[in-house]
């Protein structure tokens, strides 16, 4: 690996580390990557200058032939983001603070189709599915209506929650899955007042790689049909793209399509997957980019 530098470009170029003062005259602005005296890949990052520091806003990746896939874009916490908030803090009774206990995982969705965000809560050891509808002004109508045990599978350990418009009412539901445990995938169709119709159909063992260990899934459009599908990929080890596009009923039909050796970099291990429509004709399409962790010292 071979670092390249530039001549920074923000006024001060001094700061202390470990009590003694450091000198810092350049900047990385590219990374590159070689087996043996082959270049492999290059990493081009971008920044802005903010004060008298520079902050990393894009990372690009770029092989051998220049070829190069989307850019990573990059935003910190305590970076200021331009215009301004109004800010509510309202309160929340006891009684219906539940999304603020521990253990509580949290999903976000139009689960009453007004146009607002809300908030969908499970916890394993839970019997109910509490929902927080935003009112639009910072407060909440709270439901929390009980799920009958044999369709509690939403509070069982080990489940993985996608959310989604699964059978295009314009309602947020959530589909599950569970990594090497289940052989099935429990679909929670809300019906817009914090209750849910559940389904559990059966997938058939030979297409049941949505319940397999180490599988990342990821929810979009896929066939343009306005229902939610779910693209599987497996870090390493698979050399196709199952995906399951939905019926609107709780079932699926399965795909698995070979991807070529050449371009199967979906399932390369650290590779990042982010959907979206990448040209505009209403498909979802995924965008890869590479885990890249440098430490400098």
């Amino acid at each position: 690996m071979k670092f390249g530098y530039t001549s920074r470009n923000n006024p001060i170029q001094e700061t202390w580390v470990a009590g003694s003062k450091l000198r810092k005259s350049v900047h990385i602005n590219n990374i590159s990557t070689y087996i043996g005296e082959s270049l492999v890949s290059t990493l081009v990052p971008e920044y802005t200058r903010r004060d008298t520091s520079l902050l990393l806003t894009d990372l690009e990746w770029c092989d051998s032939e220049g070829k190069c896939i989307p850019k990573v874009g990059f935003i910190r916490d305590s970076y200021e983001l331009p215009g301004n908030f109004d800010a509510t803090n309202n309160y929340t009774p006891t009684s219906r603070n539940w999304i603020n206990e521990s253990g509580v995982i949290r999903q976000t969705g139009d689960f009453n189709g007004d146009g607002l965000t809300d908030f969908a809560l499970s916890k394993i050891g839970w019997k109910s599915i509490p929902i927080y509808f935003s009112k639009g002004d910072g407060n909440f109508n709270v439901t929390n209506v009980y799920t009958p045990t044999s369709r509690n599978w939403i509070n069982e350990s080990g489940v993985i929650r996608q959310t989604g418009d699964f059978n295009g009412d314009g309602l947020t539901d959530i589909a599950l899955s569970r990594n090497d445990s289940w052989s099935s995938i429990p679909v929670y169709f809300s019906k817009g007042d914090g209750s849910f119709d559940v389904t559990n159909i059966r997938t058939p063992s030979g297409r049941n790689w949505i319940n397999h260990s180490g599988v990342v899934r990821q929810t979009g459009d896929y066939n343009g049909d306005g229902l939610t599908d779910i693209a599987l990929s497996r870090n390493g080890s698979w050399s196709s793209i199952p995906v399951y596009f939905s019926k609107g009923d709780g079932s699926f039909d399965v795909t698995n399509i070979h991807t070529p050796s050449g371009r199967n970099w979906i399932n390369h291990s650290g590779v990042i997957r982010q959907t979206g429509d990448y040209n505009g004709d209403g498909l979802t399409d995924i965008a890869l980019s590479p885990c890249v962790r440098i430490v400098v010292r």
